[in-house]
């Protein structure tokens, strides 16, 4: 997970593998926008100090993320909340940004869904699935086993329990529930650093999910 952000993991596990979808299609845009967030203030990018912006600008390598630390950094010392809001707004933009970006650095690729010569959709493929194997190994010794996460780790898990989705990358049954369980128990520990910054995101999404009405997660 070290060399992927937590917007590509969550982008990357939300492509169903076998029928090519993303999951949580609807809602999905509100958890990219929140992960990104997150990237931002792990990389000492953005903060929120009394419900107000302070954004600074470094490079990225990232259309996605120097686009949004561009709209934090034009924000600096208004309210958090009105410029995430605001921003909501222009989630399909950001999610089809983020879904040009991974297939331009070949980590997906898409074929088109064709009906009478209309193009209806799309269908995802994760090229080399093996190199999730890290993240995916990680989620299993912390929802499964109780191993404490590390911070990163601990908001993708937040991110795919908050989708209604955890549970999906475990058997059904004892596994699958002992995996909600425990990103429950995960979802309300207190935070270890950036707690400010990271519970304004996490409620901004809370409220954008239920707002949605599509979310089966519990948490966050």
């Amino acid at each position: 997970m070290e060399t992927l952000t937590i917007k590509d993991c969550l982008i990357l596990l939300c492509v169903h593998p076998e029928k090519g979808w993303i999951r949580k299609r609807s809602q999905i845009g509100y958890a990219l926008f929140s992960a990104a967030l997150f990237d931002l203030v792990m990389r000492d990018c953005l903060r929120v100090e009394e419900g107000r912006i302070v954004a600074f600008m470094k490079e990225t390598n990232d259309p996605l993320l120097d686009e949004l630390m561009l709209m934090m950094h034009t924000g600096n010392g208004n309210k958090f909340s009105w410029v995430l809001n605001k921003s909501a707004l222009k989630s399909g933009k950001y999610y089809n940004k983020q879904i040009k970006y991974l297939e331009n650095k070949r980590l997906i690729m898409s074929r088109p869904l064709e009906w009478l010569g209309i193009t209806w959709g799309k269908r995802y493929r994760v090229n080399r699935p093996g190199g999730l194997k890290p993240v995916l190994t990680a989620m299993d010794r912390v929802l499964i086993y109780g191993r404490e996460p590390d911070m990163k780790l601990r908001l993708l898990i937040e991110l795919l329990g908050a989708l209604g989705i955890v549970g999906k990358f475990f058997p059904a049954g004892e596994l699958s529930g002992r995996a909600k369980e425990r990103y429950e128990k995960i979802s309300k520990a207190p935070l270890s650093e950036h707690h400010e910054s990271i519970s304004a995101i996490k409620k901004w999404l809370r409220n954008s999910l239920r707002t949605s009405k599509g979310s089966s997660g519990s948490g966050f």
